[in-house]
């Protein structure tokens, strides 16, 4: 009989946790200076973790929303994409918050447990607010040009009207 031999490179492992923990790092990172929340739900809709620099807007502290509904937190801000999310689904939507206020955008991807079934969803959202501030902004100004050019242009209909009118009379 022959015998086998392992050679396992200790380093391997060793490298795989600096990997880990240079990524858990970068998220760390991400979560703490930007507006974004990190944020995750069992199969029921129930808070299981949520962090980020983004729960400030909202005016809670990460831990508060552990436990309690996503759909009762805040009533104003319709779920459809979380629904979808915890039916399997994985979808992207925007939202818009009362606490705040505040406009956001989040990806939902459904977890599945071992067995492949689902046991919830992982959301990231990212505070928009200053981007919709600047849509909203925008599309006021592209109204106001609109207008701007309606009464220009019967301005100067008028204006020829009244030429031609004065023409006529002469």
């Amino acid at each position: 009989m022959g015998t086998m031999v392992a050679i396992a490179d200790p380093m391997e492992g060793k490298r795989a946790e600096l990997a880990r923990d240079a990524s858990e790092l970068r998220l760390r990172a991400l979560l703490n200076h930007r507006s974004l929340i990190l944020w995750s739900v069992d199969r029921d809709g129930r808070v299981t973790f949520s962090e980020g620099k983004g729960l400030e807007v909202l005016g809670v502290e990460p831990s508060q929303m552990v436990g309690t509904s996503a759909f009762d937190f805040d009533p104003t801000a319709p779920m459809p994409w979380l629904r979808r999310a915890l039916a399997g689904e994985p979808t992207t939507g925007e939202t818009h918050s009362a606490l705040g206020p505040s406009w956001w955008e989040s990806c939902y991807e459904p977890l599945r447990d071992e067995r492949g079934e689902n046991a919830g969803a992982i959301i990231l959202s990212i505070n928009v607010t200053r981007r919709k501030l600047i849509e909203r902004e925008r599309d006021r100004s592209r109204a106001e040009e609109r207008e701007a050019r309606r009464a220009a242009e019967s301005a100067r209909r008028r204006s020829a009207l009244l030429a031609k009118a004065s023409r006529v009379l002469s």
